[in-house]
């Protein structure tokens, strides 16, 4: 038997990429959080609080679509937070893996 990730979410080794839906009502936050938690198996209080190690309101407000739904153009923020990788598309990308 072979598990299957859920739709959005792909992986390769220890490396995770799940894609965030700006429509949810789940926050940016949410979704890193729940990558650490698949990549590590740990569970996300176990992790160092993530806006100590990156502002998630800025980072929301720069990828999130402006009024009207349209895109922001492309960029994309890396940072580091308990041995793991992290980083942030403008498209709503998140990959996540160890360092």
């Amino acid at each position: 038997m072979t598990d299957r990730l859920p739709d959005g979410v792909s992986g390769s080794g220890d490396r995770l990429e799940l894609q965030h839906d700006w429509d949810q009502s789940n926050s940016l936050a949410v979704t890193i959080m729940e990558g650490l938690e698949r990549v590590s198996g740990r569970r996300n209080d176990s992790f160092d609080p993530l806006h100590e190690t990156v502002d998630v309101d800025a980072l929301e407000s720069l990828f999130a679509p402006r009024t009207g739904g349209e895109p922001r153009g492309p960029g994309e923020v890396s940072f580091e937070l308990d041995g793991f990788a992290v980083t942030v598309t403008s498209d709503g990308t998140v990959l996540v893996g160890p360092l």
